[in-house]
């Protein structure tokens, strides 16, 4: 039976009802275009434990979810910290079972 996925996008409005910002995760990290099925979506979870030395910890993807895009208004980049804040609070209080966020950075960034 194949595994439900996790996908969520979040949009934060102001006070006259225009973006400024939004965010969209996942419960796999991003960059495996094409590589995602049923068997191997959760294959990170073995990985990011031994890479980063969290063995033991419950990192999951039933728990956890990915940061795949995130976007703030260039109107809004001095309160960057409060737009960001208030996706992840909603996040937060629509999935409450939620332990944590993963973001994988890029080497060249």
């Amino acid at each position: 039976m194949p595994q439900l996925r996790s996908y969520i996008s979040l949009v934060v409005l102001n006070s006259d009802h225009r973006v400024i910002g939004a965010a969209c995760f996942d419960d796999s990290p991003p960059g495996l275009k094409g590589k995602y099925d049923d068997k191997h979506y959760n294959l990170w979870e073995g990985w990011l434990g031994k890479a980063f030395n969290l063995e033991g910890l419950p990192i999951m993807s039933s728990n956890c979810l990915w940061i795949n895009f995130i976007f703030v208004s260039d109107e809004y980049t001095q309160q960057i910290e409060a737009v960001t804040q208030r996706i992840f609070q909603n996040l937060y209080i629509l999935q409450p079972h939620l332990d944590g966020l993963l973001f994988l950075k890029r080497g060249e960034v």
